[in-house]
């Protein structure tokens, strides 16, 4: 660092705000890896360069030991306003992890030569597919220590971070029995508890020599089983916490509108917007009150709109709503056979395992039935989106995942005869859907139609977004992507 170059409290801290003032969702880190590039310039870096797969690295000092401080330049999508309140400075990225990103910047330039040398990164695409730490990792940078900037929750140093890998567990033994005949059938419980410990025992058999904050190690969170105190149970459900657990952590405080009520409001104001639920949880829905919603939107909307539909992975929407748990695939089976006929505008009767429906007949009907995508990754929802629905939904996958899942439904498509759908859709969301090329990709995997969205709902917390940078971001869609696809 030149002698005359101080770096005040003051310079630091709006070194971070202008950070955050450039939106870098995953793969878009080039304008921050600029900036950073010039800052180490002026800190007095040496061999300051962007790498091929987009990050930057420079370093500071000389002589050992060698140290890297490592942080990510990328964010989730979302835009939230950059801000100071008091002591705390807001933004995407200020905690996760433009803040620690910067402080590794300016600890990395207080290093002096001949006192050890210090090699900082910003990587690029760590909430993506981690390209930028995979591309350092396999270069096998010459250090003695690595430090990682990213928040951990305590107000220490973490010596040990781990990964995880959830599993969810689904137990059924088909049939129950009174609890005083439990011999009868088996018990979904026990036989959770029986899987559970087999893997907790062979997971951590090797375990026991390391030190307990980098063992490898198995525990049950949650089961849900059981609905009497004197029968014994046929399903089970259990939760190991190793990846993202499925945390509802984030509906707390978020408004989520009823489509059957904001749809029509759109609607009536538009004309050639056209509108897809993703997902709608049909299967915890009563039917028929549901096909009248959805033909009248078919009709208030001119057949501008598209029923995308899954089944709802979480029990207590079944209670909530006084519909049945159990069987609620090939339930909602028969909803879906439901909906179709009844959508014509003629009478229609059904007769099946759970739903006995009278002749009756819904007017007005849409001059064109409304289209039912299936939503969901699992075998089951693929299978259904391939022989009954009109299109299918992902949730966010990478390319590889998109074309992998394209590809089943397509098998099972002709499997049962329907690859001759006039107008079958693939509605696809996932980081691909941010670039030109990635569109391209898509749309060579026989996707019909992206989703895109600018702030991640699943993070939770208030949406700090004004009206004028939402218009900005879809602005920048349209110039950026839409207009070079």
């Amino acid at each position: 660092m030149e002698s005359h170059f101080t770096v005040t409290t003051r310079f630091a801290v709006k070194t971070l705000e202008k950070a955050l003032k450039l939106y870098t969702p995953s793969l878009r880190e080039k304008g921050l890896a600029e900036f950073l590039a010039d800052k180490c310039d002026d800190l007095g870096f040496n061999d300051i360069h962007t790498d091929e797969v987009g990050n930057i690295i420079a370093t500071k000092g000389s002589g050992s030991p060698r140290i890297l401080l490592c942080g990510h330049m990328d964010t989730v999508p979302g835009r939230i306003r950059v801000r100071k309140e008091g002591d705390f400075l807001f933004g995407r990225g200020s905690s996760d992890a433009k803040g620690p990103l910067i402080a590794m910047l300016f600890a990395a330039a207080s290093a002096q030569e001949k006192n050890g040398t210090v090699m900082f990164v910003g990587a690029a695409d760590e909430e993506g597919n981690a390209t930028g730490i995979k591309s350092l990792v396999k270069d096998k940078p010459k250090v003695d220590y690595a430090i990682f900037g990213e928040p951990s929750g305590i107000n220490h140093i973490t010596i040990g971070y781990k990964g995880r890998i959830a599993i969810n567990l689904k137990i059924n033994v088909k049939n129950s029995a009174h609890a005083s005949a439990p011999w009868l059938a088996k018990n979904a419980i026990e036989e959770s508890a029986l899987f559970t410990r087999e893997i907790k025992r062979t997971l951590e058999s090797e375990e026991k020599n390391k030190t307990k904050g980098m063992q490898l190690t198995a525990t049950i969170t949650e089961v849900k089983g059981g609905l009497s105190h004197n029968v014994t149970p046929k399903e089970c459900d259990s939760t190991y916490p190793y990846n993202d657990d499925g945390s509802r952590d984030f509906l707390e405080g978020v408004p989520f509108l009823e489509p059957f009520s904001i749809i029509p409001a759109i609607a009536a104001v538009t004309e050639k917007l056209e509108f897809s639920t993703s997902v709608y949880k049909l299967a915890p829905r009563q039917t028929v009150t549901t096909a009248k919603f959805v033909t009248t939107l078919g009709v208030m909307t001119n057949n501008r709109f598209h029923f995308g539909v899954g089944v709802s992975p979480w029990y207590e929407d079944f209670l909530a709503t006084g519909e049945r748990w159990e069987k609620r695939g090939k339930r909602m089976d028969e909803q879906i056979d439901i909906l179709k006929g009844l959508m014509n505008g003629e009478y229609f009767s059904y007769k099946g395992e759970f739903y006995d429906i009278p002749e009756l007949k819904i007017c007005p009907a849409p001059t064109k039935p409304v289209p039912i995508l299936i939503g969901g990754h699992s075998k089951p929802a693929l299978r259904r989106a391939a022989r009954i629905g009109d299109g299918w939904i992902s949730a966010g996958l990478s390319l590889e995942e998109t074309k992998t899942l394209i590809e089943q439904i397509n098998t099972y498509r002709n499997e049962y005869g329907t690859l001759n759908h006039p107008n079958y859709q693939f509605q696809v969301m996932g980081e691909a859907a941010y670039s030109p090329d990635g569109i391209k990709h898509l749309e060579d995997l026989g996707a019909t139609e992206v989703i895109v969205a600018f702030r991640n709902t699943y993070e939770g917390g208030p949406d700090e977004r004004t009206l004028e940078g939402m218009i900005a971001e879809i602005n920048w869609y349209a110039k950026e992507i839409i207009s070079k696809s």
